[in-house]
């Protein structure tokens, strides 16, 4: 902040006792390790917990993972707020990042709030807690989501997902299971408020609670385009409803041995055909 690493400005990072703090360049410079230069054509490699930490600096570029990352015993991370959202691309590669807890109030998730492109990316175990836009990968998204599967837990007060807690005229592409719960609206197991854009997705294990405009795939649809599935005995608010249509807030249910070949995937849109080794 207030500088381009040139000994001018500062930072944000954990201290030795866990704490948030801030830290001037000038006496401790920050040491990016990532290889690469950022662009689409040499993305940031990401290889550790720290350079995952590192791709915060500048979030307006180009990152691609390169190895599992296990988060048991950090601190936490989140990529992206409302003042300063991530517009960049994430490529997981195919890989996973998990074992993480979150714990704030508005925007929580791994991308706080997204403007950017994520993709390809897996995230198991997962826990967030937040008042609103609440999600385990994206509180709040307002770009591009595909190929991502999210395994964990959400809570918060509004606006509570599994993908994401609010799509604002973003697309999102993803595989979902856990448990949702929202002490008030707008609850869902995919994504908790659904304002433009499209939802493509699967729930397959959880449960979802709410006290109102709450549902299986998508708490409340204001606008948008959504085909999602998920699997039948999944329950809200105590109590397993099956539906045969894929494009409302409940989404087409299937049972679990359906949901173990492709033809409920493929009828959302998912494409099974591998085009890039």
């Amino acid at each position: 902040v207030g500088g381009v690493n040139n000994a001018d400005g500062y930072y944000y990072d954990y201290n030795e006792l866990g704490e948030f703090d801030v830290y001037s360049i000038e006496r401790k410079p920050l040491n990016i390790t990532m290889t690469g230069s950022g662009t689409s054509d040499n993305p940031y490699i990401i290889n550790s917990y720290e350079e995952l930490k590192q791709a915060s600096y500048n979030q307006s570029l180009n990152y691609k993972l390169n190895t599992n990352i296990d988060l048991t015993g950090e601190n936490p991370i989140i990529l992206g707020n409302y003042e300063k959202p991530f517009t960049g691309v994430f490529d997981g590669n195919g890989y996973e990042i998990s074992n993480l807890t979150l714990i704030g109030v508005n925007y929580v998730g791994l991308f706080g709030y997204n403007k950017g492109t994520i993709k390809g990316l897996k995230i198991n175990n997962i826990n967030v807690t937040g008042y609103e836009y609440v999600g385990l990968l994206t509180g709040y998204n307002a770009g591009n989501v595909s190929s991502v599967k999210a395994n964990g837990n959400a809570n918060g007060y509004s606006q509570i997902g599994l993908v994401a807690g609010r799509n604002n005229g973003g697309t999102i592409e993803a595989l979902a299971s856990g448990n949702v719960v929202g002490t008030y609206r707008f609850v869902g197991g995919l994504v908790g408020y659904l304002n433009g854009g499209s939802l493509t997705g699967a729930y397959v294990s959880g449960s979802v609670t709410g006290a109102s405009n709450y549902s299986y795939k998508i708490g409340y649809i204001l606008s948008g385009s959504s085909k999602t599935v998920a699997l039948d005995t999944i329950k809200v608010n105590g109590t397993a409803t099956t539906s045969t249509y894929l494009n409302n807030s409940t989404g087409k249910t299937y049972s679990a041995s359906d949901l173990l070949t492709n033809f409920p995937y493929e009828e959302v849109g998912f494409n099974f055909t591998i085009t890039d080794p």
